[in-house]
């Protein structure tokens, strides 16, 4: 028995309603703008002096994304390696004789690499100790579900599900564990309300566009025919209740890239909120996870290019577009972001930002609102609760799709409980 078929919103709403289940409810996303287009330089995480700031490992400059959580301080400055710390601590236990007596709040900072990228979290504890068992159960749990979900990992579940080129599977029933359940399940709601534009299982069609950058030749019409042969997650059967999926195709590749970040680090959210951490940020390239605000602020200060500062808390809030991974081919620009129906990359450079109130939400609709037209969006997101788009070409003023005004809305400055009267 598949997924039940349901009107294209309404399946995305019901499936938020499951994972925020799975994920503990996160609240509704608050935000507030303050002044526009003040964006960050060093593209790393700033904290102010009095803060304490700790870290697993001491990173050489590393290129972070453009967007990235802040907390708001009139004296700010960069964390270098002379005020970081090595995470420590027993990652099982708390202290809850310590966190019984509250004591007043400090912030740490932890970052390790997953993913291929840095991917940093801070927290807001009452001692030292309570923040270093959080943050390193964490990046336990964050390690756990890479080894499960990334196409990268040859040995990962993902990868045994569908197979490689050598040991392809097909009409294969396999059980699966329900992180990737949810992931998958997700996924298919995505995948079916954008008509197939979004589609996880687009590795044979990606990988054609990596090999044309690095010979800086574009493939030929019969390559992407073949390709687009190879895709279509309507070809793998998803039974929730029993907990099983079936490979209805040889050749299938799942690649979960635009959606398995966003449920990692709502999972790490989790984590530090059954340590008792209730104010917190989680980082990992484009995506964020927020928790409640730090103390004596309306919100984690998140700076966008194109739409200044956001105060956040919550919400996951994603960033997808071009400005870093592309190909140009015979001066033309070729996103990294393809259309799985066409089998073409993005060439006008769409930029999306996304919050809602799971990053597994803001991570996947953000790489399909770079695709999808204006009516399609609004669709989707008329009938999801807490989810607000800000799309734009570069190079031109963001305009917002979202459920807070129902219409478009140039620059997106307007508050979360505005509602439009045009």
């Amino acid at each position: 028995m598949g997924i039940p078929v349901i009107g294209h919103s309404s399946r995305l709403r019901v499936h938020a309603i499951r994972l925020i289940g799975v994920c503990g409810i996160l609240g509704v996303c608050g935000i507030f703008f303050s002044r526009p287009g003040i964006v960050s330089q060093s593209g790393r995480l700033f904290q102010s002096a009095e803060q304490k700031t700790m870290c697993l490992l001491t990173l050489p400059q590393a290129k972070i994304p453009s967007i990235e959580a802040t907390l708001a301080d009139s004296s700010l400055r960069s964390i270098s390696p002379s005020n970081q710390e090595e995470l420590s601590g027993d990652s099982s236990t708390v202290d809850h004789a310590t966190v019984d007596h509250p004591q007043p709040l400090s912030d740490y900072t932890f970052t390790q690499i997953h993913m291929a990228m840095p991917v940093r979290i801070s927290v807001w504890a009452q001692h030292k100790k309570l923040a270093h068992q959080a943050g390193r159960t964490a990046f336990l749990r964050i390690s756990e579900l890479v080894q499960k979900l990334s196409h990268f990992v040859p040995e990962s579940e993902l990868n045994s599900l569908v197979g490689n080129e050598e040991i392809p599977i097909s009409n294969y029933t396999r059980r699966v564990s329900p992180d990737l359940m949810n992931v998958l399940s997700y996924s298919y709601e995505v995948y079916d309300c954008t008509d197939g534009v979004w589609d996880p299982t687009a590795g044979p069609i990606i990988n054609l566009w990596k090999q044309a950058k690095k010979t800086n030749s574009l493939p030929s019409q019969g390559e992407i025919e073949s390709a687009l042969n190879r895709v279509g997650f309507d070809q793998m059967k998803i039974d929730e209740k029993n907990g099983t999926v079936l490979v209805l195709r040889t050749g299938i590749q799942l690649d979960l890239g635009a959606v398995a970040k966003g449920y990692i680090v709502d999972q790490a959210l989790q984590v530090l909120k059954k340590h008792g951490i209730h104010s917190a940020c989680i980082e990992a390239g484009g995506d964020f996870v927020v928790s409640q605000a730090p103390p004596g602020t309306t919100g984690w200060k998140i700076d966008v290019p194109n739409l200044g500062s956001m105060r956040l808390a919550n919400c996951g809030v994603s960033i997808s577009g071009d400005t870093v991974q592309y190909a140009e081919i015979d001066s033309i620009r070729y996103s990294h972001v393809v259309n799985a129906r066409t089998g073409m990359p993005l060439t006008n450079r769409m930029m999306a930002v996304v919050t809602a109130p799971l990053a597994i939400q803001s991570d996947a609709l953000a790489t399909a609102a770079c695709i999808l037209k204006k009516p399609a969006l609004k669709d989707i997101v008329r009938d999801i609760t807490g989810v607000r788009i800000w799309r734009w070409q570069i190079g031109t003023k963001p305009i917002e799709i979202s459920t807070t005004t129902d219409i478009s809305k140039p620059n997106g400055i307007s508050t979360p409980n505005e509602v439009s009267t045009k």
